[in-house]
This record gives structure tokens, sequence and C-alpha cells, in this order.
């Protein structure tokens, strides 16, 4: 519970952190008389003007629109993915909390280091495209290690795995950067983050019954990982769409800003 008390502190120096040391850069308009109705309602007009004006960019663009489904299938197989990971492996492979900390913690290390470090070098050598094609292939393989595995030391082996599907998330977001104008670069990264949360709303709730369901006695065959296994597949399928994606190039952008934005 400790973690849990720790957190609330943390999150709430952020908005802190925020008010004292980041400067406004937007003017604030001089305030005219409006009515309660129109206060209310003008914020959601706002938003969707500019969702509205963000899906008829990214539309026009087979790239964007090829790089935004692979994030959903992405996001939706690995979101799935870490939902019901701790209780397989509790249930499936007899492994407590405290070793799914450790297999959980070596990925994170691993996807850290490989952004830091290999990432800036693979890109260098091969581009963003070839990049997000070994990403999605080592977490095809990392879900499918975990759904087939059949001994408590087969999810050590995965996990040096995490090295490389680290590479997904800052391919797709220099994708999408390149095929952007600097003007829409907001909009079109605000986009991609509501793809994202919309996935992994969507795949917790279908994932967690379906893993439910065949660790019990009443599954319809013995596959205790076949949700694994479902996940495993939308990201192969995010691999599949990803492999013919011609990245455009709207203006010169390099991938290390945005590794550090």
């Amino acid at each position: 519970m400790l973690h849990y008390q720790l957190s609330i502190p943390l999150l709430i120096m952020c908005p802190l952190a925020i008010q004292l040391f980041v400067d406004e850069t937007a003017r604030r308009a001089p305030m005219t008389k409006q009515s309660l109705l129109s206060i209310l309602f003008k914020p959601i007009r706002e938003r969707y003007n500019s969702i509205r004006y963000a899906a008829t960019i990214i539309f026009t663009k087979p790239s964007l629109r090829g790089i935004y489904l692979v994030s959903f299938l992405y996001e939706f197989g690995m979101s799935g993915f870490n939902s019901v990971l701790l209780y397989y492996l509790k249930d499936g492979l007899n492994l407590n909390e405290s070793k799914f900390s450790e297999t959980l913690m070596i990925v994170k290390i691993g996807s850290v280091f490989s952004q830091m470090l290999i990432v800036p070098v693979i890109n260098a050598l091969t581009g963003e495209k070839a990049m997000l094609s070994m990403g999605l292939l080592a977490s095809v393989t990392y879900a499918f290690f975990y759904s087939m595995a059949w001994a408590t030391w087969l999810p050590y082996i995965s996990v040096s795995l995490g090295l490389a599907y680290g590479f997904v998330k800052p391919s797709i977001c220099a994708i999408i950067s390149r095929a952007s104008s600097s003007n829409d670069q907001g909009r079109a990264q605000g986009f991609l983050g509501a793809v994202d949360s919309m996935a992994g709303l969507i795949s917790p709730i279908i994932m967690i019954p379906l893993t439910q369901w065949f660790l019990s006695d009443n599954a319809p065959f013995d596959c205790k990982g076949f949700s694994l296994v479902c996940s495993a597949l939308s990201m192969m399928f995010a691999l599949f769409v990803a492999m013919p994606l011609k990245p455009e190039t709207t203006w010169n952008h390099d991938l290390k800003v945005v590794l550090l934005t």
C-alpha cells in the first residue's frame, strides 16, 4: 500500500510544477460578456472543431490512416496483454507477484535502455519503418512466448525482447511527425493519444473475461494463454498493416526531436 500512498503526492506535484515552472506562451483574449450557456458549450465546440480538423488531415493522407490503424491494433494488443498478464502468470504458471514484478522491471529497464541508446542508432541505419517492423515483430514474439509458456523460466527468456518492442512508439510518433506539417504537429500527436486511449479502454473489457473463461474449467479447449494469443494476433495484424506503408515527409524532422519531447 505504500506505493499507492506515494503516488498521490507525486501526482499532485505535477500540476503544481507546471504552474510554477512552465511559462504561458499564449496571450489571453480580452474578456467579453458571454452567456452561461455559451461559456459551457464553448470548450465542447472548440474540441469538436479541433478533432474534426485533425480527422480531415488524417483521412486525406494514406500513410497517416495506416499508421493510426497500426497504433490502434498495437495498443489494443499490448494493453490487453498487460491487463491480464499477472492473472495468467498467477493461475496458469503459479508465479507470485514478486516474480511478476521482477520480469516487469527487467522489461521496463530494457525498454528505457533501448530508447535511450539503441533507437537512435537503429533509426540512423534503417529508418523508422524498418524499426517499427522490428518492434512489432518483437512484440508479437514476446506475447506468443508468454501465451505458450509451459515452465516458469520461459517468461525470463521472453523479457529480453523488451529491448526491441520499445521501438514501436518512437517509430509511430516519428512517422506521424514527418507526415504532418509544423502547424499540425500537436493535433496529429493528440489524435494519436486519443486513438491509443480508445484502444486501451476497449481491450481490457474484452481480454479480462476471455482470460477468466480460458483459465476456468469451462474453457472450450485447453489453452490457458488464449487471450495472450489474441493480443499477439492483434499486434501481428498491426505488423501486416505497417509493412506496405510508405512514410511521407512533409517537413524535415528528426527522430531525436520526437524522443526528447
